[in-house]
């Protein structure tokens, strides 16, 4: 079964952009099982806590993981080294953080980001 992990900067971009990145990767992939560490929900928790621009976006990310039927791993990594670990044919990984591209790029996975739009590229 193919398992699309999203990190953290994927959540908030599409969130901050009035869209929602787990309903976008259930569409582009079905079937797929979505996956998130425990690792980005502390990050998401830290940043909606935050007085920074981006907590409405964290709390609204951290709403909809709690509603949705998304896969919690228990892994509470930093989340870049938790995704640099996967392997696999039927991984893929959403990321909006150009440097985490490249890496995971350079290791094989497949690689997709939140568009503006609200797709999946």
């Amino acid at each position: 079964m193919l398992r699309v992990y999203i990190d953290t900067s994927s959540l908030l971009f599409g969130f901050r952009n009035k869209h929602n990145p787990i309903e976008a990767i259930s569409d582009e992939f079905y079937g797929a099982k979505v996956v998130v560490s425990e690792g980005v929900i502390e990050e998401l928790k830290k940043l909606a806590e935050s007085k920074k621009a981006i907590a409405s976006a964290a709390r609204v990310a951290l709403k909809a993981l709690q509603e949705s039927r998304v896969e919690i791993e228990e892994n509470r990594e930093m989340p870049d080294k938790w995704l640099l670990k996967l392997k696999g044919r039927f991984v893929v990984v959403c990321t909006n953080d150009a440097k985490l591209k490249e890496r995971l790029r350079k290791k094989g996975l497949r690689v997709v980001s939140m568009a503006r739009s609200g797709k999946i590229r």
